[in-house]
């Protein structure tokens, strides 16, 4: 996730090894924690329906694909216990960094644009929603 909120916050990319590797990697743990094999099965279709939910955003042009990715796997980890106070956090986290990115995006900050592509005002829908999803 760190991989992911790096690459998010410095490129506007996430890469799709890095949404990958928390969803394949929440198996051998939830084996190692001696979860039932229906725990596991609940975990990875809150992870699906995450996934499908935020596809249509996608569609609609609301999201990135990496987002989307990301969202879904994480939602593997929470499960559908954490799934809405996860989503609230990520939606709190996601208004900061929305306000922050509206205030980095002022002309006193336009130095910032050879580091933060996000900053640029050129770019004004585009935020790296993946700091907050991690």
């Amino acid at each position: 996730m760190v991989c992911a909120m790096y690459s998010d916050f410095g490129q506007m990319k996430i890469p799709n090894w890095a949404s990958i590797t928390p969803s394949l990697a929440f198996l051998p743990t939830a084996l190692l924690a001696d979860q039932s094999f229906l725990d596991i099965g609940l975990h990875y279709t809150a992870g699906f329906a995450v996934f499908t939910a935020a596809a249509a955003l996608f569609a609609m042009g609301a999201m990135g694909g990496g987002d989307v990715k990301l969202l879904g796997a994480a939602a593997v980890w929470t499960g559908w216990d954490l799934l809405l106070p996860y989503l609230f956090l990520v939606a709190i986290f996601g208004g900061a960094l929305s306000i922050s990115a509206l205030l980095l995006r002022r002309r006193y900050f336009a130095f910032l644009i050879r580091w933060l592509p996000w900053a640029n005002p050129a770019t004004a829908p585009n935020v790296p929603y993946g700091v907050a999803i991690g």
